[in-house]
């Protein structure tokens, strides 16, 4: 893999993981209202995505919406060193490790 692709799938999901983040931490919001209360018994703070976006800018300033960014970027980074060397294993390495997991399940 040439380092200039290297460098451009990283910089590409970094800016997917800066956008992304926002829907996230709307959505998380959404999931999680109410959780703790039983049914009918708590208030709706977000109706819609839309108005998650608004309420969070508005209450907790707008870099709330960036809230959890870091460990989110961290998994993503971990993923894509994975995934690197997963796909820089040279094919015989694959081939043995083919063979030992038929060998485990084999009965």
């Amino acid at each position: 893999m040439d380092l200039t692709e290297f460098v451009l799938g990283g910089t590409a999901a970094a800016i997917a993981g800066i956008l992304t983040n926002p829907l996230e931490v709307a959505k998380t919001r959404m999931q999680l209202q109410g959780e703790l209360a039983g049914r009918g018994q708590y208030q709706v703070h977000y109706k819609t995505v839309l108005h998650a976006f608004y309420n969070i800018g508005k209450n907790e300033g707008i870099l709330a919406l960036q809230k959890g960014l870091v460990p989110a970027a961290s998994i993503k980074k971990l993923m894509g060193v994975s995934v690197l060397l997963a796909q820089s294993l040279p094919v015989e390495s694959l081939d043995v490790l083919e063979q030992l997991s038929a060998a485990r399940f084999t009965w």
